[in-house]
């Protein structure tokens, strides 16, 4: 082409000339030869269909074009190749049967330098390059295919020799490392990847550059960078062919690190079977690398090694699935011929770390009782290199975690059934990275052990440092295993229950004999809560009797497994709602193996007591309900099938057993009622005391029928009213009250002769309360010569606390009184005659004294008719007599303040008179509430006299009492206005309340100038005053805390003070608490 060039220079010899050939491949024109103003220089290639070069125009168009002046005359384009601005132009296309092959230009700044002859010259001279250009392309072109097919042909050879190499061996792995090397060979690229598909996700098996050299992108980048690229996704998708020419114009591209460069790029998806294996991806860094022939080669070595990768894939399933075979022969061999669950498991972990090489396996099994795993069997490898030292001894892994079962990948197992398979990366759970991290572990695989469908334990294989993923077949052989070591664990079980039944047989024998023997009742309850903790594990048990006429609980007996005898619940309510008043009432067992979320434990005492699984058995003798029985754990708990049926078989024995010792008891008690019933006979007749009679009789009865109190009443002289005569176990206020025989039950008795049973004075509404804490009462009467001359009474403080053999002793025992007292009456009659008159003088004389003391108390504050001096002193005041000066106004104003003073004073004594428990006016209500309501009231009076006044009450605490509003309001007002009375300026007054299951205590607490011990009970006296100076200091009439008292007294409370002088004083009260079963009656209450 330069040749040709200089010829043209050497004829026509223009200033410029090039010559420029088509690329129609590339659609350009390019120019090889450039003389520009007499200088050779390189042009850059215009378009084909550049419209502002001439070149490009005389191509185009196939049309030549010449001028002698191109600035003035007409041209197609705007643009001339070229410096400056050329006159002269001609430019001929190089064109051979009609295929233009590129054009001629010469030129020349000068006007007019070339003529006709000059455009016939070069016209002819471009049809001879056309020719010699046209020879020489179809030269190179011949020579081009000759050396293609000598490249086919090696190409075959090496095709053919890879496709040989890759058959050869029956390792993934290796077939995958062969055909990268063999794609070298058939295939000019940069990069190479092989990924194959494991559980439906690519794992990169090889790669490497044309050169054989590792890329510096590493595995887990690989992966990650090519598993989400949209390119491999389409071939997952369509498992078809890719190839991209310039992936710079391919919008599906995303760059891959360290791959920046790449141009071309192709991806062979590895088929075989219809089955997608994997793929295999190659780059280069030159734009359209590849063609359909690269394609076609690929193609070829990616089918011929997909077949080898399946038949390497098969091979490894088969010798995987004849190990996994052996390996199972060999467990289920040890396991068939071993009942003992802690061999059969230690085989199977070690059986799993030598098959699988894990660092360490554990089983874990479930205890029901604990709701727990615990590790059963352990095994590490004999070296673990990360440790760098033998490590079989001790626990690993999953094993040094406290309360496994907690943690919720776990828990998903269990209630999955389902493999977890776990290994360290940045996509890991929260849950999943925290249980490898207190495992020390890298990787995991937990494997439920299942039996019948319910898991009975967990195995865990660890890897402490490789981030380890396990392939189908380990984990279908850690299944397998899984599975022996659940039915090993089921035959254990199975194996320990049937010995367990015998022991437990064995003991439930010697259990009934040793009932059957005569004991006492409680050595009978106490055997039967031994026993049942020798057959169950129970944390503790119960027995409560049950009267069913009565409908009561009594005594039983308790036991706890540290060998405490304490009962949980002193006292049961048998219309309660709980579990053992429950199962009385329904005579039937109840069983609760999840306490906490039951009903019956959702207050917040009962929640209180931490049980997790109890059982409750009725004591059943025939039909009749004699009792309860309860098994308690305080650890979780599930009772079993063959637990429930032993410990029913127990309360079943035990109703008998108790039946008998409750006969034989009744018996003894007979027997020594009846003992005691002479002896006391021996003394009433004895005794011609009559006082001594009837207290030795209470005496005795109280011990003999265990009562609350005993009470013997004779007739009054007139015989319309009872006296109490002798009694112990009462108040002593109510010894010698008198009572209508309308009145009483005892009245009615005598009035009747007849006896008198109150089963329980709760539900009977004639029974009038001589006391309010007696529940149950006997009355029997005195009959002396075929006449009623008194009552015999106990009482208790439960309900139906006497039987029928009880009345029948109290008869006799009324008998043998009603002779004493015959007896005794004739003896006494002269000495009580002159006792009754002595007596009676003593009682006048008291009755003048305090008649005396009172009218002396009364007439020393009202010396002047009080109603005539506040009427004249009120009207002097209103001015209605006419103007008053300031300072007379002043002085009435003293004698009106004086006068209500003197009132009040009259007000105090008459309702000292009044108060008395049988005018009150009593209703249930919170004490909490009187109090803070009394705070409140007084808050002001404080604030005036620069005193603080507060409350505690303790959260929750209501206080519930039956009170008179009226009266403990009026309490509250006395202690509160003394304590302001006393207190200095700045005092401060604290009001507190506290409760237990008997009564509510109330303080009120003063800074004031307090008191000396010795007057701590007297200032409850009427009319007394602390001393003749506090009197004149602080005023008043002693009559406001003998008030207090006296109402406090009506509420069956007490009162007291606790005061050192100059410290303060702190007024005390309490007030009997409303028993629950009561207070839920009461309507409005909060």
């Amino acid at each position: 082409m330069q040749e040709i060039h200089d010829q043209l220079l050497h004829i026509f010899n223009p200033p410029t000339c090039y010559i420029a050939l088509v690329d129609n491949r590339e659609d350009v024109v390019e120019f090889p030869c450039v003389l520009e103003n007499h200088q050779r220089i390189n042009r850059q290639s215009i378009p084909l269909g550049d419209q502002d070069s001439l070149v490009a125009w005389v191509v185009s168009n196939n049309v030549p074009f010449a001028t002698g002046n191109w600035l003035a005359d007409e041209k197609p384009v705007p643009g001339i190749l070229g410096e400056g601005s050329p006159c002269s132009v001609i430019c001929v296309p190089m064109r051979l049967h009609g295929e233009v092959l590129g054009a001629i230009s010469i030129q020349s700044d000068a006007p007019e330098a070339f003529d006709a002859a000059d455009f016939q010259t070069l016209t002819a001279v471009a049809a001879h390059v056309t020719v010699i250009i046209k020879n020489a392309r179809l030269y190179s072109q011949t020579r081009e295919l000759v050396d293609r097919g000598a490249h086919d042909y090696q190409t075959a050879v090496a095709l053919r020799q890879a496709i040989a190499v890759i058959s050869t061996t029956l390792q993934a792995d290796t077939v995958v490392n062969h055909l990268l090397l063999a794609l070298r060979n058939v295939v000019s690229y940069h990069n190479a990847f092989a990924f194959l598909l494991d559980e439906h996700e690519l794992k990169l098996v090889s790669s490497r550059d044309f050169y054989d050299r590792l890329l510096p992108i590493g595995v887990e980048e690989a992966e990650t960078a090519w598993r989400d690229h949209p390119l491999v996704q389409s071939i997952l998708r369509k498992e078809e062919l890719i190839r991209i020419d310039d992936v710079r114009t391919d919008e599906r591209w995303q760059t891959v690190p360290h791959l920046e460069n790449t141009r071309s790029w192709m991806g062979v998806p590895l088929k075989a079977g219809g089955v997608l294996l994997g793929i295999l991806i190659f780059d280069s860094q030159i734009a359209s690398a590849f063609d359909q022939r690269v394609e076609w080669l690929a193609s070829t070595l990616a089918a011929h090694a997909s077949v080898a990768i399946q038949n390497a894939m098969l091979f490894q399933q088969t010798e995987q699935q004849l190990a996994e075979l052996s390996t199972l022969y060999q467990a289920s061999a040890t396991m068939t011929a071993n009942l003992d669950q802690d061999f059969v498991l230690q085989t199977v972990v070690s059986e799993m770390v030598r098959a699988l090489q894990v660092d360490s396996c554990t089983i874990f099994v479930w205890d029901e009782d604990l709701q727990k795993l615990y590790p059963a069997a352990h095994k590490n490898q004999v070296y673990i290199k990360t440790l760098g030292q033998e490590n079989d001894a001790g626990m690993t892994g999953l094993g040094t975690i406290d309360n496994l079962s907690s943690q919720v990948v776990v828990q998903r197992v269990f209630e999955t059934h389902q493999i977890e398979q776990i290994a360290d990366s940045e996509s890991l759970s929260e849950d999943a990275a925290e249980l490898l991290h207190a495992a020390g572990l890298q990787a995991v695989i937990l494997v439920p052990l299942v039996r019948r469908n319910k898991v009975l334990g967990l195995l865990a294989l660890g890897d402490v440092a490789e981030q380890r993923t396990y392939s189908p077949g380990q984990l279908r052989l850690a299944q397998n295993l899984a599975g022996q070591a659940a039915v090993a664990i089921e035959h254990a079980h199975l194996f320990g229950q049937a010995q367990r039944r015998i022991e437990e047989l064995s003991t439930f024998h010697e259990i009934v004999l040793r009932l059957n023997e005569p004991l006492k009742l409680n050595v009978v309850l106490d055997t039967i809560t031994e026993s049942a903790l020798k057959l169950i594990p129970a944390t503790n048990l119960h027995i409560f009797l049950y009267d069913s006429e009565t409908q009561a609980f009594s005594k039983g007996s308790a036991l706890w497994r540290d060998g405490r005898r304490t009962a949980a619940v002193p006292k049961l309510r048998p219309a309660g709602t709980g579990l053992t008043a429950t199962v009385v009432q329904e005579g039937r067992p109840i069983v609760i193996n999840d306490a906490p979320k039951h009903p019956f434990f959702q207050s917040k005492p009962a929640s209180e007591w931490g049980i997790c699984a109890i059982a409750g058995f009725p004591l059943k003798y025939g039909e009749k309900i004699i009792g309860a029985f309860t098994a308690t754990y305080l650890y979780p708990h599930t009772f079993s099938e063959d637990e429930l049926l032993l410990l029913n078989l127990l309360a079943e024995q035990a109703a008998v057993a108790i039946r008998n010792a409750s006969s034989f008891a009744e018996s003894q008690r007979r027997l020594r009622d009846m003992s005691a019933l002479v002896d006391m006979a021996k003394q009433v007749t004895g005794n011609l005391k009559l006082q001594s009679v009837l207290q030795t009789t209470v005496r005795i009865l109280q011990g003999l029928m265990n009562a609350r109190a005993s009470t013997i009443t004779m007739l009054t002289d007139d015989g319309v009213g009872l006296i109490v005569k002798a009694a112990v176990g009462i108040n002593p206020e109510f010894m010698n009250a008198r009572m209508e025989l309308g009145e009483s039950i005892s009245g009615v008795v005598v009035q009747n002769a007849e006896m008198v049973y109150i089963r329980d004075s709760y539900s009977d509404p004639d029974f009038l309360f001589f006391d309010e804490v007696v529940r149950s009462l006997l009355v029997v009467p005195l009959i002396v010569r075929d006449k009623p001359v008194g009552t015999l009474t106990i009482d208790s403080d439960r309900p139906h606390a006497f039987t029928e053999s009880d009345t029948q002793l109290m008869t006799i025992a009324a008998a043998q009184v009603s002779v004493a007292i015959a007896n005794a009456r004739l003896f006494e009659e002269l000495e009580d005659r002159a006792a009754e008159l002595a007596v009676a003088y003593d009682e006048l004389k008291e009755s003048d004294r305090l008649k005396d003391e009172l009218v002396q108390n009364v007439s020393h504050e009202l010396r002047t008719p009080l109603t005539f001096v506040k009427g004249y002193v009120d009207l002097l005041m209103d001015g209605d007599k006419g103007l008053l000066t300031p300072e007379q106004q002043e002085y009435l104003q003293i004698v009106s303040d004086k006068t209500d003073d003197i009132t009040r004073i009259i007000e105090d004594i008459i309702t000292l008179q009044r108060i008395d428990s049988g005018n009150l006016q009593l209703e249930v209500m919170p004490m909490a509430d009187l109090l803070k309501t009394a705070v409140v009231n007084h808050r002001l009076v404080a604030d005036k006299r620069g005193l603080s006044i507060t409350h505690t009450i303790p959260e929750g605490t209501m206080g519930l009492v039956r009170i008179d509003k009226g009266r403990i309001n009026q309490v509250l007002d006395n202690l509160i206005g003394n304590a302001f009375k006393f207190s200095p300026d700045g005092g401060m007054i604290h009001l507190s309340m506290a409760e237990n299951e008997n009564e509510v205590l109330v303080s009120v607490l003063d800074e004031g100038i307090g008191m000396p011990p010795e007057k701590h009970q007297r200032i409850f006296e009427r009319f007394y005053q602390i001393d003749g100076s506090s009197r004149r200091r602080f005023g008043g009439t002693g009559i406001g805390l003998a008030i207090v008292k006296r109402i406090i007294d009506a509420h069956d409370g007490k009162i007291w003070v606790e005061s050192e002088i100059n410290k303060g004083s702190a007024f005390f009260f309490t007030l009997p608490i409303v028993k629950q079963d009561i207070a839920e009656q009461v309507p409005n209450l909060p």
